[in-house]
């Protein structure tokens, strides 16, 4: 009878202090006489915060903020990764463009951040979910190869004609099938790799099982935040999409860095061939030359009566080599022939 006794206390305690937590009658007559009295008018727009302890400082400014999807990243931060997401998409097209003998684009079509749940929910069944790992990053990449494009480039691998009728059986790859898919997903590997060249990181290698059901790779936490790229794969009038998703984990400890690297480049990277080509416009520019054999101080008169054939003293100096007014190299004077040379380095 203690013990009963005991719990009906405790749960009328309870009862009192939800009570307590809420308005009793005379509270809901006061705010229900402060919106008639226009005191609190209910069409207002913007947020409003109705409490029974009003802040002293008066109106509340109320921001809505959705918590499934918070912004990470910083406005250059994305500027940044989208510059490799550009050099991805060209590094993809040029890679499959000469392993399928056909023209292949792949430019970026979106960029967000998003939750892993989000991504991983909208994903196909039977699609090709790759995870791309790195020693320089702490997780994986994760790239989403639907089935509309990879039997769009088995097709054309196999012989099919830009006008074939394309077939996409709903059924896991064959062994053969998963051959040719490992081909390609190496190209893409070594697409992400030279995309990611920018920073002091490893290469990517692919694991070595590509799982058709993504809810069944080995992913991230449900609400943990990934950027999602999307890409628009073009060929022979065929066309679909394929997916990155890259975990910001993975990212940040690199973002300074990648900024860094980038800022300088208006948001372009020059690739093999453009450094080629500008070393060899720099090698061709002429630059001018000085060698200051001495140096000495006159006066304004011994100037305007200086002629031809006048003698002037000049101060014992090391005689220096200058280029375009920078700095100054020793040098040794000397004669080859009618001509008159100089020779870097000390004159001793």
């Amino acid at each position: 009878m203690m013990m009963a006794h005991s719990i009906r206390g405790e749960t009328q305690g309870r009862q009192d202090a939800r009570m307590q937590e809420g308005l009793d009658g005379p509270q809901v007559r006061s705010l229900l006489n402060a919106v008639r009295g226009g005191e609190v008018r209910a069409g207002d727009d913007g947020p409003q915060l109705f409490t029974l302890r009003p802040p002293p400082s008066g109106r509340i400014s109320v921001e809505s903020h959705d918590f499934r999807r918070p912004d990470r990243l910083g406005k250059e931060a994305l500027r940044a990764i989208q510059t490799i997401q550009q050099r991805l998409a060209q590094e993809l097209g040029q890679r499959l463009t000469g392993c399928l003998g056909s023209l292949v684009e792949f430019p970026a079509q979106s960029m967000e951040q998003t939750t892993w749940a989000d991504y991983s929910d909208k994903l196909p069944r039977l699609t090709s979910f790759v995870l791309f790992r790195s020693k320089g990053f702490d997780t994986p990449f994760f790239f989403n190869l639907p089935p509309k494009v990879f039997y769009a480039m088995l097709d054309r691998l196999l012989g099919g004609g830009d006008q074939s009728d394309l077939v996409i059986p709903k059924r896991e790859p064959t062994s053969i099938e998963k051959q040719i898919r490992a081909m390609l997903i190496k190209h893409m590997g070594e697409a992400l790799t030279a995309a990611w060249s920018v920073l002091p990181t490893p290469g990517f290698q692919d694991e070595s099982k590509v799982e058709s059901d993504p809810k069944m790779a080995p992913g991230l936490a449900p609400n943990e935040v990934v950027v999602e790229v999307t890409f628009t794969f073009r060929m022979s009038g065929r066309e679909g999409e394929v997916g990155l998703a890259i975990p910001i984990r993975a990212l940040e400890p690199h973002l300074d860095g990648l900024v860094e690297v980038l800022s300088g480049g208006g948001g372009r990277l020059p690739d093999a061939s453009q450094k080629r080509r500008l070393d060899q416009r720099l090698r061709t520019i002429t630059v001018e030359g000085t060698a200051v054999l001495g140096s000495t101080s006159i006066t304004l008169g011994e100037l305007q009566s200086m002629a031809v054939g006048d003698v002037v003293d000049l101060d014992q100096e090391q005689p220096s080599f200058t280029v375009g007014g920078g700095a100054a190299w020793p040098m040794h004077v000397g004669n080859r022939g009618d001509r008159r040379i100089v020779r870097l380095g000390s004159s001793t």
